[in-house]
C-alpha cells in the first residue's frame, strides 16, 4: 500500500466523500451497503484528506463482527487499501471482544476476502480474530 494512505475513524467531514465512494461502488457491483447497527464504526482509507477507501463494522452479538462492507476506489484496487481496511475491523472487534468476524461477500469479491484471511463455504465467511481472553488462554496451554 502506498505510504501516503491512511486508515482512520471517520470524521464527519468525511461523510459526504464517504457515501459518494459507496454510490460509485455499489453501482459496479450491484449492491449498496446498508448502515451499521448496534456498536459501530467506519473507517476510512485517506490519501492525504481525500476518501479514496472505507469499511464499516459492528458487534452482532457479544463474540461475533460483521464488516458490512468494503469500499475502495477503482485508481486504488490491489494497493493494499481494502486489506488494511479489514486489519482495522479486525483489530477494533478483537479490542471490543468479539471472536469472530464475518462478511456476506458478493460473488466478485470472494478472491479478496479469502486471501484476507476469512474462509467458509457459501456467501458467508468468517475469520477469527482472537479476544484478548482467548490470547492469554492459548499463551497459558502453550507456555
Amino acid at each position: 500500500m502506498a505510504g501516503r494512505i491512511r486508515i482512520m475513524k471517520a470524521r464527519p467531514e468525511d461523510l459526504i466523500e464517504v457515501r459518494e465512494l459507496w454510490r460509485q461502488v455499489s453501482v459496479e457491483v450491484g449492491v449498496g451497503a446498508p448502515p451499521p447497527t448496534g456498536d459501530g464504526r467506519l473507517f476510512v482509507a485517506l490519501d492525504r484528506d481525500r476518501v479514496v477507501g472505507c469499511a464499516l463494522v459492528a458487534l452482532e452479538d457479544a463474540a461475533m463482527a460483521r464488516i458490512t462492507d468494503v469500499a475502495v476506489a477503482r485508481a486504488l484496487r490491489q494497493q493494499g487499501v481494502g486489506r488494511a481496511l479489514v486489519e482495522a475491523a479486525v483489530v477494533w472487534s478483537r479490542d471490543r471482544g468479539a471472536r469472530s468476524l464475518c462478511v456476506d461477500a458478493a460473488d466478485l469479491a470472494l478472491g479478496f476476502w479469502r486471501r484476507v484471511g476469512f474462509g467458509g463455504d457459501g456467501p458467508r465467511l468468517e475469520r477469527r480474530v482472537l479476544g484478548p481472553a482467548d490470547s492469554l488462554t492459548e499463551t497459558e496451554s502453550a507456555g
